[in-house]
């Protein structure tokens, strides 16, 4: 399910040092991050993606009950968002 999905840039390609605010949505806007359990499952897996990808820095996150907010940082020339 997506809801108000923004559209990508117009001419802008997503490769690079650029810094990134994602926001991540849970199903149905379900408010799964309510305990500090459920928000440590999903950080390990976040920073574990991050980690393996080597492109991407994770700099901050924020965990609201229905969603999470990252800001990622592009390490590389091809980091790609």
């Amino acid at each position: 399910m997506f809801t108000d999905r923004p559209e990508h840039l117009k001419g802008f390609n997503y490769l690079g040092l650029y810094q990134y605010f994602l926001t991540f949505c849970t199903d149905h806007r379900r408010k799964c991050f309510v305990t500090d359990e459920a928000v440590s499952v999903v950080r390990t897996q976040i920073e574990r993606a991050a980690a393996e990808e080597q492109h991407v820095a994770l700099l901050a996150y924020c965990y609201m009950p229905d969603h999470v907010h990252l800001l990622t940082e592009g390490k590389t020339e091809d980091s790609d968002c």
